[in-house]
Formats: structure tokens, C-alpha cells, sequence
């Protein structure tokens, strides 16, 4: 299973997702330049730039964190749709600074505590905290659990859990079921992402994310908000932070009766990290 892990992080890396730069302890600057193209004619402009900085740079239980554009700002949609990259803040208002402890408790859970500010008039101040751990199944599963909590001033408690089941298939193919479930106080509602993902590694500077999605929320009952299939090619274009990706997509929201929309993104990634 540690083989398993150790093929998971580093699949995780590679496609540099919200998640795995949410978990990564290190400073970086993220630029994505391009958009995506709609079957209707339409184009949107996906630009945007996200950095961390985290200091020190050591393994000191203590660090100071400065960043834009916090994990609460992303919901399910952008978490697990590798199409889709959303509104972002912009300005001061989407920058935050956080004092954090990392806590290892016993063989198998790690703890953080963060608290901090977040930019803007008037200030909103915050409290975070995260729990993880990972659990063997049969030497083939790898079994990791995330769970967030957070309280935000301006609206209230957010609260989000991730639990996934991976497998390597073989030298090439990797395997990920994903279940998110994700609360809002200002909402009251249940968000819900469940994905299934087949990872093929083609060289060692490229690889494709084969993805099925769907999409829900929960208030009075469950509703399936979208359908989404999707093939995500990503290239190390030059040394460790150039990076190609174009992504291939069918949606098939509610609003539309569940009809199909084609999409197709292209990206230009800079990411620097330290």
C-alpha cells in the first residue's frame, strides 16, 4: 500500500488539482493562462494566478501563511472538474494571512489549526481545522480521509469531508473513487461530488485523467445538479513549470434537462514552487 501512496501523491502532483496544492507545505505561484470553448460559440477566459507563501520554509510546527484565494473560495464544481475554474476574487479581498500548527496524533492522524484574516473592508477573521489520515485495504487499496472545518466572520461555519479509494491497475493505470460532501451554514445545504478516475501514465513528462462525474445537493431531498465526463491531458512542456493542458468535456446539467453541452479548455500553466 505504501507503493500505492506513493504512486497517488505523485499522480496527485503532477495534475497540480486545487486539492493536492491545498495539502502541499511549500511556497508557490501558480499562473494559468487560456480558456474554455463552448459548443454554443461562446468562450470564457480562464485566467487566473494563486500563490502561498509559507514561512518559515522548514518543518517548524509553527508557520505563517499568506495566500490568495483560500480553500472555502472553491466549491465541489472546481474541486473536481478539471474544466471548470470558476469566478476568483481579485484585490486585496481574496488575500488571506494565517498562523498554523501541524500536529502529528498517534501512528496514523495529522491535525492543522489555523487562524488567521482575511483581506478586505472590513477585515473577516477565521479559524480552520483539518484532520487526515490513511488506512490499508487488502495491500492493494490505499484508503485516504480529509475532513475541514472552518468559521468565517462574514458568513459562518463551512465544513467539507473527502474520502477516496485509489488502486494501481498496472505500471501505467491508476484507479481513484472519490466521495465529496460539503456544508455551508449561509446555505443550509448539502453539496455532493461523487468521481470516478482512471489515470494513464504515457511518458514520464505526460498523462491523461480519464474522468466520470456527478454532482447533487441536498436540501429538502437529493437533486443531481450535473453529469460530467471529462479527459484532462496534461505535458511537462519545459523543465518543472511549463505545463500544457487541454481538456475535453460533456456536461450535462440539470437546468438544461440533463441535455449535453461540449466544451473543450486549453492552458498554459507557469508554477514555481519553493
Amino acid at each position: 500500500s505504501q507503493q500505492v501512496d506513493r504512486f497517488a501523491r505523485g499522480l496527485d502532483g503532477f495534475f497540480a488539482g486545487e486539492e493536492s496544492l491545498n495539502e502541499m507545505n511549500k511556497s508557490y505561484v501558480r499562473l494559468r493562462i487560456g480558456g474554455r470553448w463552448i459548443e454554443s460559440g461562446s468562450y470564457e477566459d480562464e485566467s487566473d494566478i494563486k500563490f502561498r507563501l509559507h514561512l518559515p520554509a522548514t518543518k517548524e510546527r509553527y508557520k505563517l501563511i499568506i495566500e490568495n484565494n483560500t480553500e472555502e473560495d472553491e466549491n465541489l464544481d472546481e474541486k473536481n472538474r478539471p474544466s471548470f475554474i470558476g469566478t476568483q476574487e481579485s484585490g486585496r479581498d481574496s488575500v488571506s494571512a494565517a498562523i498554523q500548527r501541524v500536529q502529528q496524533r498517534g501512528r496514523y492522524w495529522k491535525t492543522s489549526s489555523r487562524l488567521g484574516i482575511k483581506g478586505g473592508a472590513p477585515l473577516d477573521p477565521f479559524v480552520r481545522f483539518t484532520a487526515k489520515r490513511r488506512w490499508s485495504a487488502a495491500q492493494e487499496w490505499n484508503v485516504p480521509y480529509n475532513f475541514r472545518l472552518s468559521y468565517f466572520h462574514s458568513d459562518g461555519y463551512k465544513a467539507i469531508s473527502r474520502l477516496s479509494f485509489e488502486r494501481s491497475l498496472d505500471n501505467a493505470l491508476f484507479f481513484k473513487a472519490k466521495t465529496n460532501v460539503a456544508w455551508t451554514q449561509e446555505r443550509d445545504t448539502l453539496e455532493t461530488a461523487q468521481t470516478f478516475s482512471i489515470f494513464q501514465h504515457l511518458k514520464y513528462n505526460r498523462g491523461i485523467d480519464y474522468k466520470i462525474g456527478i454532482l447533487g445537493e441536498s436540501l429538502s431531498h437529493h437533486v443531481i445538479n450535473a453529469y460530467f465526463i471529462s479527459a484532462h491531458y496534461r505535458q511537462l512542456a519545459y523543465q518543472d513549470w511549463l505545463y500544457i493542458n487541454i481538456i475535453p468535456e460533456l456536461n450535462y446539467p440539470r437546468e438544461l434537462d440533463y441535455e449535453s453541452i461540449a466544451s473543450i479548455s486549453i492552458r498554459l500553466e507557469v508554477i514555481f514552487k519553493h
